[in-house]
């Protein structure tokens, strides 16, 4: 009688969790199952960046890879936090601030991701046309960016639909800077894999050629350049921004006012051919991109305003 008791308790307390586990019994647990969900979802998206990063022994494509892998650990982290607390009743473990569901937050990110989306099956579509060479490294090393930004802005999705903690961007994964022991036994920290910002994915700039050109009253130094809109939302009546030439780590070398007047439409490719600047010798950044092979410098386009053909105008 005793046994038949004790099998009873036992059954009855494996079912009541069960039983609460019914969406339409508690909203919690509806929760959780969303949760769940998201969680098994994120656990797909590492697994896949990380297969993605086996293919690169090093670079920047690498380094933003495992970026992106970093933030969604993160991410899956938080959200297996939140599952266990709702299971458990316990708090959370995470030391950041908990927030607030939001769900116009939730919403705005959601429509960004489903942009990104948009955005970066084109853009690889776009590379898949090319078999190697510049164009497509520029035009991968641009799916991985904004690969990296939808990975953040998922997590700004579930932090404001699930009220999780407020988690910090983490540095990237496997970043390639090395640390070496100072006299005093002290080690330096790793530099940061930096994502660019959403005002540089804008237009992709593929620089095709530099040459330097000596004139009568003062040399120059002139590109062959190439600006496709892969992150352009409608057409555009005019673009200011910056050319922003880096050496093949993607440290900044110099930057250079360089407004785009030709109108452009999303997805379009603008060349421009023999256009550059003044060379002064006394600038280590002039000797620096003149003395550079064509091949060990990167470019990217900093956008500062848009005007578009509707007449309506975004400025970052």
């Amino acid at each position: 009688m005793k046994q038949l008791l004790s099998v009873f308790l036992l059954c009855a307390a494996m079912y009541i969790p069960l039983a609460n586990a019914n969406p339409s019994a508690s909203p919690l647990l509806a929760t959780m199952k969303e949760l769940q969900a998201e969680a098994t979802a994120i656990e797909e998206q590492i697994s896949k960046a990380q297969a993605e990063s086996a293919e690169y022994e090093g670079g920047l494509i690498k380094n933003t890879i495992d970026q992106r892998i970093a933030v969604l650990k993160l991410t899956k982290s938080l959200v297996d936090q939140r599952i266990v607390a709702i299971r458990t009743g316990a708090k959370m473990k995470t030391q950041a601030p908990a927030s607030a569901p939001d769900s116009e937050v939730a919403a705005s990110a959601a429509s960004e991701i489903e942009s990104l989306d948009k955005r970066i099956e084109k853009t690889r579509a776009d590379a898949d046309q090319y078999n190697g060479g510049l164009i497509k490294a520029t035009l991968e090393s641009t799916v991985a960016t904004m690969q990296s930004t939808r990975a953040m802005v998922d997590q700004r999705r579930l932090t404001a639909k699930f009220g999780l903690g407020l988690a910090q961007a983490p540095a990237g994964e496997g970043a390639s800077a090395k640390t070496s022991p100072s006299s005093s036994g002290s080690s330096a920290k790793p530099k940061e894999a930096k994502a660019p910002a959403a005002n540089e994915q804008i237009i992709v700039v593929t620089l095709e050629d530099k040459r330097f050109s000596k004139k009568k009253y003062g040399h120059g130094i002139y590109f062959n350049l190439a600006f496709t809109a892969v992150g352009l939302e409608k057409p555009a009546r005019a673009i200011k921004g910056s050319l922003v030439l880096n050496d093949l780590f993607g440290e900044k070398i110099m930057s250079i006012g360089w407004p785009l007047d030709d109108p452009t439409s999303p997805g379009e490719t603008k060349r421009e051919r023999d256009t550059g600047f003044d060379y002064n010798q006394f600038k280590d950044e002039h000797q620096r991109i003149r003395d550079a092979k064509t091949e060990n410098l990167t470019a990217t386009y900093r956008v500062d305003s848009i005007i578009y053909e509707d007449g309506t105008r975004v400025d970052f």
